[in-house]
């Protein structure tokens, strides 16, 4: 089969027949120190349908975001790095997000959907600069406590 890896997440994508879409996120809701994380999600292959990535604030159910990204023009991984849209997390607050490939917009129920949770730490945690997480042991250790950690680039 094929086994797809990104930081120390695994994930099993031999049994693709169609095309797939996968958000890269625990199974649980996944914590960030920066205000600007970098999401990711999988594409089993390439396409030129619509793509739209979605952000909502769980408290207030309140879109925030809502736009088209560029089609996958391959296979892989791919980045949403919300600061190249000036998208910034308030600490403490719980956000939805999701992928969304379009393949029909007079039929969204036929939508290819994934997404996942995010939740920026309160601010005496964040910080601006990724330096704090070099070390394995310590991207390990807040693993374990439901921390997310991620490459700056895959793509």
């Amino acid at each position: 089969g094929f086994l797809a890896c990104l930081g120390i997440a695994c994930y099993d994508l031999s049994s693709a027949s169609e095309l797939e879409l996968k958000a890269i996120v625990p199974d649980h809701g996944g914590l960030t120190l920066q205000k600007s994380p970098v999401l990711y999600y999988f594409i089993s292959e390439p396409t030129t349908l619509p793509v739209r990535f979605t952000l909502i604030e769980s408290r207030t159910d309140h879109v925030l975001v809502d736009m088209l990204l560029r089609s996958p023009d391959h296979s892989g991984f791919w980045p949403v790095r919300l600061e190249d849209y000036g998208i910034v997390l308030d600490p403490g607050v719980e956000y939805r997000w999701f992928v969304t490939v379009i393949q029909n917009a007079d039929t969204p129920k036929k939508d290819i959907v994934s997404g996942g949770i995010v939740e920026c730490c309160p601010d005496d945690l964040v910080y601006d600069a990724p330096t704090l997480c070099k070390r394995a042991d310590t991207v390990l250790a807040s693993c374990g406590i439901g921390m997310t950690h991620l490459p700056a680039s895959v793509n």
